[in-house]
């Protein structure tokens, strides 16, 4: 592993060491966001991971999605490609994997957390299927919309919603699908608040200087 004189943590072939020092100099070798996240202790099915903050101990809670969040499926709308058209289009407009136009008007507005209704990429993992979206918003009819509880840690649900194999949660036939009465029982490890907190500012942190060191390599080849 590499020495490093000023960072919060290393992130090296799935080890995660917590440190003293500024988030400035976070180092993450080759790995991208999906083979870190995958690799963390933080999610392991152990009721006790082996991987955490010295200052926590004890059990994690084990429950299910309904019981963390509310499913505002009933308030997405879908809108025809003709029909997005509009002058200002200020509010993204949400689809399965993430944003796919901006339009004129929103129907939520608020921190949430999007899980992947259909598509292949729900077997493939090409990218997230879950992913939060903040303020306002429109969502489409392919993915789920989620508003955590008070108790809950959107970047920690999020994480952990995102390193689930939903190969086993799958009621498609020809095309992948996760229906809400299946995704209302996905079962889920949860720690307290605290600690949930602590973990979701870390994987935010992790995330962040990813997109931002992925985006200097993209420059590189341009």
């Amino acid at each position: 592993m590499r020495e490093q004189k000023s960072s919060i943590l290393y992130v090296d072939s799935g080890s995660v060491l917590p440190l003293k020092r500024s988030a400035d100099s976070l180092w993450f070798g080759e790995q991208n966001t999906f083979s870190i996240i995958a690799h963390l202790s933080f999610f392991k099915s152990s009721m006790s991971p082996s991987i955490r903050f010295p200052e926590f101990t004890g059990e994690w809670k084990n429950t299910t999605l309904e019981e963390c969040v509310d499913f505002l499926d009933g308030q997405r709308k879908p809108i025809k490609s003709d029909d997005r058209k509009g002058e200002k289009r200020l509010y993204p407009y949400y689809g399965a994997s993430g944003i796919i136009d901006y339009i004129d008007e929103y129907i939520f507005d608020g921190d949430y957390i999007l899980l992947s209704e259909d598509g292949a990429n729900i077997i493939d993992r090409n990218y997230r299927v879950a992913f939060i979206a903040n303020g306002k918003i429109w969502v489409n009819n392919h993915a789920h919309v989620l508003q955590p509880h008070k108790e809950m840690n959107i970047n920690f649900l999020s994480e952990a919603l995102e390193r689930i194999n939903y190969a086993i949660y799958n009621t498609g036939t020809t095309m992948p699908k996760l229906n809400q009465e299946i995704c209302r029982k996905i079962n889920l490890n949860v720690p307290s608040l605290s600690e949930q907190n602590k973990i979701g500012n870390l994987l935010y942190l992790l995330n962040e200087r990813i997109a931002t060191q992925n985006g200097l390599k993209r420059q590189d080849y341009l």
